[in-house]
């Protein structure tokens, strides 16, 4: 018999400790730590399909972030832009992975890539 219900994360997140072991399964877009303990206390199996926290030993359903950087600075090189900028996500896996592709693209073109964070600082 299958049933599914949905939980507000903040729900889930709140109540975990009285729903220990109460589902089969938890699947959704958990995107902080506590997030994911609060899934892992409630269900043996967890899939997350969010990019924001690394999450080793969690399955993920996502896209592939590494080529979502390369195909980016793909579609920038073509069209004729020559400096480049990259706005990242301190602290987001997601983030990190796209900046990799898109750095290993502008890095084979020899052209300015400058890297910038939420506070406004960066590197070049």
């Amino acid at each position: 018999d299958l049933s599914v219900r949905f939980i507000d994360l903040r729900r889930l997140v709140a109540e975990s400790k009285s729903l220990r072991g109460a589902m089969d399964a938890v699947a959704g877009h958990l995107g902080t730590p506590e997030q994911l303990e609060a899934a892992r206390r409630i269900a043996p199996v967890v899939v997350t399909a969010s990019g924001r926290i690394a999450s080793p030993g969690v399955p993920h359903v996502m896209a592939d972030d590494v080529a979502v950087g390369r195909l980016a600075a793909d579609y920038f090189i073509r069209r004729g832009f020559r400096q480049f900028a990259f706005f990242n996500v301190p602290g987001a896996a997601y983030s990190a992975n796209r900046l990799t592709g898109f750095q290993e693209v502008i890095s084979q073109t020899g052209l300015p890539l400058s890297v910038v964070d939420e506070s406004g600082h960066g590197e070049s």
